[in-house]
């Protein structure tokens, strides 16, 4: 899969397993955040991009009965709640 080259920092993957969410390094062009839909192991497919404006990601936490990201990192703002 192409993230494995982005710059994982950090995955958090729900309980049933079908949404993992990783902070990466981006670049110019890639995104700091992927939400990943894992319900086809074979097929994962990207289904939303999140851009930290500055941020440096190192960490990422989501809190599924809010359907928010926590984006936490270095730069910029030192952490960032995405209403995913």
């Amino acid at each position: 899969m192409f993230l494995l080259t982005l710059g994982v920092q950090d995955v958090w993957v729900n309980p049933t397993g079908t949404r993992a969410y990783v902070a990466t390094t981006g670049t110019l062009i890639l995104k700091d955040m992927y939400i990943i839909d894992t319900t086809n192991k074979s097929n994962p497919s990207v289904v939303g991009t999140f851009e930290s404006n500055g941020m440096n990601p190192r960490g990422i936490t989501v809190i599924p009965s809010d359907n928010k990201a926590i984006l936490v990192g270095t730069g910029g703002e030192e952490y960032q709640v995405i209403d995913i």
